[in-house]
């Protein structure tokens, strides 16, 4: 009598499969997980280069007082102690953009990394979330979206270079 013992062929092929489909559910679940840290990490180095302007201007650092002005700031000219990045690469084109208005300020976000990823419409502070973050963008349409956006009915648009002085007040047109 030959009593084997072991596993037919048809039950190791159905352990395989639970195996492998079990791994691509863990797989896929990791990868999303992943995916939304790094967004909220991006929103969180946004919002922390926001608050550091926000000290600035609150000290009328920047001389931000026209009502009828769009500024804005590169991040680049924010002093951090950890250089702060995009976490998926360096910022190629990020600004924060500040409106005065009935003794208060506003603050908004636009940026762009070395890897595309980044928020492409000029976003209020209280608006950043991680479905703001968008792929595939350029450094030119950051700079248009600036140049062309109008907050609150600014009609001027004046962007900082990175030694802290004011470029020329741009007009938008209509």
């Amino acid at each position: 009598m030959n009593n084997t013992k072991g596993f037919s062929l048809i039950e190791l092929m159905a352990v395989i499969i639970v195996i492998a489909v079990i791994s691509t559910v863990a797989v896929i679940s990791v990868s999303g997980y992943l995916v939304e840290s790094k967004k909220r990490a991006y929103i969180d180095v946004a919002r922390s280069l926001i608050s550091s302007i926000k000290n600035n201007v609150n000290s009328n650092k920047y001389g931000i007082d026209s009502f009828d002005t769009i500024y804005y700031i590169p991040a680049s000219y924010v002093v951090t102690e950890n250089e702060a990045s995009s976490p998926y690469g360096d910022f190629t084109v990020a600004y924060i953009g500040v409106v005065f208005s009935d003794d208060s300020y506003k603050y908004y976000w636009i940026s762009n990394d070395e890897t595309g990823q980044g928020v492409r419409n000029v976003t209020e502070y209280n608006d950043l979330k991680i479905s703001t973050i968008e792929t595939n963008i350029t450094d030119q349409e950051i700079i248009d979206n600036i140049k062309t956006t109008k907050i609150k009915e600014r009609k001027i648009v004046k962007i900082m270079n990175d030694d802290g002085s004011w470029n020329e007040p741009i007009e938008i047109s209509e």
